[in-house]
Parts: C-alpha cells; sequence; structure tokens
C-alpha cells in the first residue's frame, strides 16, 4: 500500500528531479501525426538529382527531382540558398512572342503522390546576386519553405551545362550569362 509521506527541503530537489524526468519522458509518447513532426511531413517530400548549373555569377539556376508522397498537393512558396542573396521560384513563359523565364506567381504546386522536375527550359529554382562562382564539383544548400510549414533542405552539385539561351524577364536589372534558364 502506498502512503504519502511529508516532503521536506532535503527530498524537494530529488522530487523535482523525478516529476521533470516524468515530464520529458511523457512529452515523447505522442505519435508524429499528433504533434505536427517536421520529420514525418518533410520526409513525405524528396528531393533527388539536385544540381546547379556552374556559373560566374550573377546569377545561376538549381534543379531537381521533387517527389511528393502524400495524397494532398502541397506548394512550394519560396526558397534560399547558399549561394546567392536572392533565389525565386521561375517558370518560362511565352511573353510577346518571345520565350523568357520570370518569376513563377504562386510558387510550384507538387500534385499529390506525383513528381516534379524543375529542369532547363521549365521550372527551376533561380539564385540571383551570387556571392561566388560555383564550379563543377561545388556543393550549395538549398532549403524549400512549403505551403505546410514545413521546410525541406537538400545539397544541390555544380554541373556544366548546355541548356539553352533564354532571356530573363523580371524586376531587377541584372543581367544574365546568356545562358541561364
Amino acid at each position: 500500500m502506498f502512503t504519502f509521506q511529508r516532503v521536506t527541503r532535503a527530498r524537494l530537489p530529488v522530487l523535482a528531479a523525478v516529476v521533470f524526468s516524468a515530464a520529458i519522458a511523457l512529452s515523447g509518447c505522442g505519435s508524429d501525426s499528433e504533434s505536427g513532426s517536421d520529420s514525418a511531413e518533410s520526409a513525405a517530400v524528396e528531393v533527388t538529382d539536385a544540381w546547379v548549373r556552374t556559373s560566374d555569377g550573377p546569377m545561376t539556376a538549381i534543379y531537381a527531382v521533387i517527389d511528393n508522397t502524400t495524397d494532398a498537393d502541397i506548394t512550394i512558396d519560396s526558397a534560399a540558398n547558399t549561394a546567392s542573396s536572392i533565389t525565386e521560384l521561375h517558370e518560362m513563359a511565352m511573353i510577346d512572342g518571345e520565350m523568357v523565364m520570370q518569376e513563377k506567381a504562386g510558387g510550384v504546386v507538387l500534385p499529390a503522390n506525383s513528381e516534379v522536375v524543375l529542369q532547363p527550359g521549365g521550372d527551376h529554382i533561380m539564385a540571383m546576386g551570387m556571392t561566388g562562382p560555383v564550379q563543377v564539383g561545388d556543393e550549395i544548400e538549398v532549403t524549400l519553405t512549403l505551403s505546410n510549414g514545413q521546410t525541406v533542405s537538400f545539397m544541390a552539385v555544380g554541373k556544366e551545362s548546355a541548356a539553352g539561351d533564354e532571356e530573363y524577364h523580371g524586376g531587377d536589372d541584372m543581367e544574365m550569362n546568356g545562358d541561364m534558364e
């Protein structure tokens, strides 16, 4: 039978440690779906084959295959990277009879249970205001912010590309190197 004893000042620190330990142990008992864990939702968006076009600046492009393994559409709202001060989500669009790249309004939608390929000539991530050159084999970290509030980070490796020569249709006065998409 359990009996209550009077807690003396000498036993108070021990009791506090026991209560604190129990609280910590119990906080880990919830499931990921209950707690909205980053790891459960981030794992649902997987990035593979990520690369960044080599460039001396002022811009370059980042490409990847992004797989949404959930039953709901998720939008990439924004991106950041370690090679530049400005990062935008871009698309190719026909403007005044010319194919140009521009910022993609509304972000990049990742349809449920589908894969989206960010590639030259299509949707891609633009790194603008580069802080230094990106050479073959260099790695930059890219972080995507998703519409569900989660973030997904990945590394993109520098590769040369012979992709087309599109014009940038944006609000900045930055000039392209002539070979960015």
